[in-house]
């Protein structure tokens, strides 16, 4: 994938990246959900902010959303990535989702 010049990035797995919401579609496993936005001034930035609520900024020039299993993180100084609230690396930092590699035990539904 050609080198983008990104202000700011959200990774997600199985989370709607238009509106945060947790999804239950099963298409996606495997892959990362990525939204960047390019440069753009901060008195834009903050005027578009509200659309990310309804999500609508996805309809911005400066936004793109794609899917991958894989992505290869840099950034033009130090920068701490997070996942969860917890720190797991600095930049520069290679992740991939590994499909079906954790096992969780959920209680049943109710009514089931």
């Amino acid at each position: 994938m050609a080198r983008d010049n990104i202000e700011m990035a959200d990774v997600a797995d199985s989370v709607d990246v238009r509106t945060g919401d947790i999804t239950d579609e099963l298409d996606n496993l495997g892959e990362f959900d990525v939204v960047t936005i390019g440069k753009v001034g901060k008195l834009r930035f903050l005027s578009n902010l509200p659309k990310v609520f309804k999500g609508t900024h996805v309809e911005e020039d400066e936004v793109r959303v794609f899917r991958t299993a894989r992505l290869e993180l840099s950034a033009s100084r130090p920068f701490p990535v997070y996942a969860d609230g917890e720190h797991l690396s600095d930049l520069p930092a290679s992740l991939r989702i590994l499909p079906q590699a954790l096992r969780v035990i959920v209680p049943a539904r109710a009514g089931e």
